[in-house]
């Protein structure tokens, strides 16, 4: 697959997937059967899965904070514009000031440059079956492999605005110069590769919307420098609850469903519970904003598909119907309006 970003930290983390999670002696029947649905549905869209290196999976610990109070800085972003683009950028929390601050910053980059121009490829399946006596039923399954690169060099950006919250996630506002992006050897060069899968099921009456992985790889290489700095986020969603690994640098950190609640003083928003235009923060500000932005290219990629195949059948007065589809376009986005509201972050993009 062209463009792939490929090094050993998104290795460990596909064999964290498959070695510590797919164990009979692990996991319930109901997850290993999303594991074994991602397996396979992902070796359709890519051959290739590599699972040599095993990495202990224990949580750390699960985080309880109440009423984490977000500056209005970081709610109200400067509309950005055909000069200059606008980000916030948040680290993890529980971490060490300064780990904090570049892990923040190095994200608030990551974002820029998912926004800036996003590459995406995506196949969908979609099976649906009933008759005219029972309910219908349906399965969807998604696949998304989402890439970008862009050179820059610390002139490019600038950093408006830096805190702290009591939960000690760092939040960074930052501003890009876009006539910058130009291809240089003196030049920092960033990639990020994002992968997700998501399956859905549901009935006439009924829906369960899951988002069972998303893998994140992000390096930026400083050719003076001769360096290279890697960050890691994976995401993997059970029916017992979400648990996130991090990595950046020197640093890891293994979470499990954690209890975080965050509240603005600001402005108020109407989408609360408009399905997509909403994520629940329990799990952090970044594990929000983040899955906000990924769920926007993914939805502008749509509105460009090719149908590769569509089979129906009818049997006995019931019928089945399984539609495949590819989709890939190239993506651009900005953050228009970002609210914080009953624990719920919601961007208009």
């Amino acid at each position: 697959m062209k463009n792939r970003i490929t090094y050993n930290y998104i290795r460990v983390f596909a064999a964290i997937s498959l070695l510590a999670f797919l164990s009979n002696n692990v996991l319930p029947q109901n997850e290993r059967d999303i594991e074994y649905s991602y397996k396979k549905f992902k070796n359709v869209f890519d051959k290739e899965f590599d699972d040599e290196y095993i990495v202990n999976t224990v949580p750390d610990r699960k985080l309880v904070f109440q009423r984490i109070k977000i500056p209005q800085w970081a709610i109200n972003i400067p509309e950005s514009n055909d000069s200059v683009l606008y980000c916030i950028g948040v680290s993890d929390p529980e971490m060490e000031r300064d780990t904090a601050m570049s892990l923040a910053v190095f994200r608030a980059k990551a974002l820029i440059a998912l926004m800036s121009s996003a590459q995406i490829t995506g196949i969908a399946d979609y099976f649906v079956s009933g008759n005219k006596n029972k309910n219908k039923h349906s399965l969807y399954r998604e696949y998304y492999n989402i890439t970008t690169e862009m050179y820059q060099d610390s002139n490019d950006f600038q950093i408006i605005k830096d805190t702290v919250l009591p939960d000690r996630e760092a939040v960074v506002l930052i501003s890009w110069n876009r006539s910058k992006n130009k291809k240089s050897e003196n030049r920092s060069l960033l990639k990020a590769e994002v992968n997700v899968y998501g399956k859905f099921t549901g009935s006439d009456n009924y829906i369960n919307t899951n988002l069972s992985r998303l893998e994140a790889a992000f390096s930026q290489k400083d050719n003076q420098k001769n360096d290279t700095e890697y960050h890691n986020y994976l995401v993997r969603n059970y029916n017992k609850g979400i648990t996130i690994l991090s990595r950046f640098q020197e640093y890891e950190s293994i979470l499990e469903s954690q209890s975080l609640k965050y509240f603005s003083t600001g402005k108020k928003s109407d989408t609360i519970g408009s399905g997509l235009s909403s994520v629940r923060l329990n799990n952090g500000l970044w594990y929000g904003l983040f899955l906000s932005v990924v769920r926007s290219i993914v939805l502008e990629s749509q509105s460009d598909t090719v149908n590769l195949k569509s089979v129906s059948d009818n049997v006995n007065e019931g019928s089945k119907e399984l539609t495949r589809i590819l989709s890939t376009n190239k993506v651009t986005s900005v953050i228009n309006d970002l609210t914080i509201n009953n624990n719920r972050i919601i961007i208009d993009f």
